[in-house]
Order: C-alpha cells, then structure tokens, then sequence
C-alpha cells in the first residue's frame, strides 16, 4: 500500500466509482458482498488498491497546503518543479494565535511586531 486505506465515510463518497472499480476488476455486486464475507483479505486488498488509485490521483491535483498551530502559519504552493513557502511565526513569548483566519488577521493588523514573516 503506498498512501492509506479511505475511511468509510470516504469510500461512501466514491461509491459510484468504487463501483466501476470492482466492475473493471472482475468483480460484481454478488462477488463482492461474498468477498466480504468469505475472503475479506482479498477484499480488503482492492479496497486498498482503490484507496491508492483515488488518493494518487487527489495528490497529483493538490496545489497548496496549509498548516496552522497556535504559533506558526505555514502555506505551501506545490509548482511542478519547486515549492513556494509562505510563513508567519509568532516569537517567543508572545500571546500571539495563529490558529484560525480570523486570529492571524488580527495578528498581521494590531501585532505584527509580534511577528517573524518568511
């Protein structure tokens, strides 16, 4: 397995493709719901498969991340060949938050001699 296993939640989502999955792997409604009783590794093995295909597939697409904690904000831009940071980090020793929109706005307009920017 190269990512991780879809959640339940996220495998109700892509019902309809998951569908077309088994579908194209030679397994039909009945094959499946005897799988699933009978031989649940294998079963488990195409869900796993399925899980890999979808999330490659959102990762090629992905073009920004973000990560925020209550000290640092950090956003990513993924280019083809490189990746671009932009970063705010609250000193040492400051009440500075950084953990919602609506906090690092109020950072960057009444404290941003609280801030170190990148």
């Amino acid at each position: 397995m190269k990512y991780r296993i879809l959640t339940d939640a996220e495998l109700k989502h892509f019902d309809v493709e998951f569908k077309h999955f088994l579908i194209a792997n030679g397994v039909h409604a009945e094959e499946w719901e005897n799988m699933n009783k009978t031989a649940t590794e294998k079963a488990i093995k195409l869900v796993e498969l399925f899980s890999d295909t979808v999330l490659q597939k959102v990762y090629e697409k992905l073009r920004f991340i973000e990560h925020r904690s209550s000290n640092s904000c950090m956003v990513f831009k993924l280019n083809v060949d490189d990746i671009e940071l932009i970063s705010i980090n609250a000193k040492p020793n400051s009440a500075t938050d950084l953990s919602t929109p609506e906090s690092i706005h109020e950072a960057l307009v009444n404290r941003a001699k609280s801030l170190t920017l990148f």
